[in-house]
Parts: structure tokens; C-alpha cells; sequence
């Protein structure tokens, strides 16, 4: 195989200094050689397959070494690039005099690992939703994270991303772990507001914040503490959830007797404008604080802090 890294790039060993991380003169190597291979290399990003991309022929298990049994935390990397990544797309903002906009986008994916892996701890039976039908669950063997986005502008950055386990895995973890240093079992509702809360002091005060999130998360305290951040929300609702003391799965039979507003939404390639019928309703959600909620077709809903798109018409 023909080595393709010579030496890493200036400007990549440049940045990882600037993070001012707890590391020595080998482990910063590793972690630049480690981050150089990943964005340069093509097909299966093992440390073996990176490695061989490197010239000098490195140890791939003192690469391991360094991640897996060094005296240093995942913190120590992720927090002073969450906040160098941030002040970045910020800078870049401003640099091409865009809207004072931020979106911050939370998702979650399972990865799948073969069904004899044992020797991984985060790997455990997970639900997969994809493939999954109606009263037929699946599950697939894997690993789950949380990932949290900041798109401002044409930029956009994946700024925090944090695995989830499921209170069986914590359970199992901690019989191996000291009494001082258990794991605690963490929701993915509780997850994603813990990545939110760390990003929210480096928001600045006059931009306008809309977190995104699929039905999943659209669960009360975590809307209820974006609100409170004065951020805005766009989501959709799972059928159960109660929009003004009825589910949403029955919102349209109570409002069928009401004239629709035509709206024309245009869609993401902004070239096909695509016809959608919008009713207007003004909500009390005790799971959605909200001041405008609309009901979209098929018994979904999207949510706004402030909805102005579409004006109520005369029954």
C-alpha cells in the first residue's frame, strides 16, 4: 500500500496546540496523526488502516494506548474544541455579514456492531426504529450517540457528541468499576439538555437561537428549559402528545369543521413549491409550552416559539 501522509498538515498540528490539551509530546503525535489520517484517507478508518496510510511505519497499538488507557480525559479534547469550533462558525458569521441565526440540530444513531462483540463496553441490544414495523420491534446489537450540530450560515459543525447507555449497561459497567467511580444512567432527553446547557454560554445574546429535534425529543422539559433559554423550537409531535386537552392524533376531528388556508411551502432544492394545507390553533399544550402550535396532515404537528406563517381565515 503506497503511503499517503508524509508529515501532518501545519495548519491541522497548529490548531491541536491551541488546545492547550493535558498531553505529552507522544500522545499529542498519536492524536494528530490519528485526526490527519481520518480526514485524508479513504475506506475502513481503523487505527491499523490509518496507520498504514502514515510513513515511518507508527504503532497503531500505541495509538490505542493513548485513547484507551492514557491518564487523560475525552473532556479534555471535547470541550476546548466544542468552544474553538463555536467561536469559529461565529467569526465566519460575522466575517460575511449574516443573520444573527443559529440553529442547533440534536439527533441520535445506532451503530451497528456484529452479534458476537463482547469486549466493548458501550456495545448492548438497542432499538431500531428503522427497521422496526408496526407491532413487530427490532433490535439491533450496537452502540448509541447523541450528536448535537451548529449550523450558522453556510457553516456548520458537529459541536458536541456524547454516547448513550441503557440503565442495564450502566448496571452491568459498575460491578467492574470502584464505588467512587460508578457510572450514572442518563436519559437521552437528559443527555441532549446536558449538550445544550454547555453550548448556551458561548450563544450570543442577540442571535436567534432554533433548536431541531424529531418527535423523539419533544418532551416537556426539555422544550420547557429551550424556552426558557429563549431559544425557539422546530419539531414534530408523536400522535399521543396532548394539544389542548386532546391528543394530536384527534386534533383534526376537532377542527374539521373549520376553512383551511392554502400555504405554499417551497421545499429544500427551492425549486419545487409544494402545496400544503395549514390550520391555524392556538395551544395550551401541557407537554408543549408553546404560544402557536399548527396541525400539519396526517395527525402531525410543528412547532414554533413564535408561528406567524399562516393567519387564521373565517369559519
Amino acid at each position: 500500500m503506497l503511503k499517503s501522509i508524509a508529515q501532518p498538515s501545519p495548519e491541522l498540528q497548529a490548531f491541536i496546540q491551541s488546545l492547550d490539551l493535558p498531553l505529552n509530546q507522544a500522545q499529542q503525535k498519536h492524536v494528530t496523526q490519528v485526526a490527519d489520517a481520518l480526514v485524508t484517507t479513504e475506506g475502513r478508518k481503523t487505527l491499523s488502516s490509518l496507520y498504514r496510510a502514515i510513513t515511518g511505519d507508527p504503532c497503531p497499538k500505541a495509538a490505542a494506548d493513548t485513547f484507551r488507557v492514557a491518564p487523560w480525559r475525552a473532556d479534555d479534547l471535547r470541550i476546548p474544541l466544542r468552544e474553538e469550533l463555536i467561536q469559529d462558525a461565529l467569526a465566519r458569521r460575522e466575517a460575511a455579514h449574516q443573520k444573527p441565526v443559529i440553529f442547533l440540530s440534536l439527533d441520535d444513531s445506532l451503530t451497528d456492531k456484529d452479534k458476537g462483540s463482547r469486549r466493548l463496553q458501550a456495545v448492548d441490544w438497542h432499538f431500531d426504529h428503522i427497521k422496526a414495523l408496526p407491532n413487530q420491534p427490532a433490535f439491533a446489537k450496537g452502540f448509541v450517540y447523541v450528536m448535537l450540530r451548529l449550523t450558522v450560515g453556510e457553516v456548520s459543525f458537529t459541536v458536541d457528541l456524547q454516547l448513550y447507555l441503557r440503565a442495564s449497561t450502566v448496571r452491568r459497567l459498575n460491578k467492574d468499576r470502584e464505588p467512587g467511580n460508578h457510572l450514572i444512567f442518563r436519559s437521552k432527553i437528559e443527555v441532549a439538555q446536558q449538550m445544550l446547557a454547555a453550548v448556551a454560554p458561548f450563544i450570543p445574546t442577540d442571535c436567534r437561537v432554533y433548536v431541531l429535534f424529531d418527535s423523539w425529543y419533544a418532551a416537556a422539559s426539555l422544550m420547557k428549559w429551550c424556552r426558557a433559554q429563549g431559544w425557539h423550537l422546530i419539531c414534530r409531535l408523536k400522535s399521543n402528545r396532548l394539544l389542548n386537552g386532546v391528543q394530536v392524533r384527534h386534533h383534526n376531528q376537532r377542527l374539521k369543521h373549520r376553512r383551511y388556508t392554502r400555504v405554499r411551502v417551497t421545499a429544500a432544492d427551492e425549486e419545487r413549491p409544494r402545496p400544503t394545507w395549514f390550520v391555524p390553533s392556538r395551544a395550551s399544550c401541557r407537554a408543549c409550552p408553546m404560544k402557536s402550535a399548527y396541525s400539519y396532515p396526517r395527525g402531525t404537528a410543528g412547532i414554533q416559539g413564535h408561528a406567524t406563517s399562516a393567519r387564521p381565515t373565517s369559519p
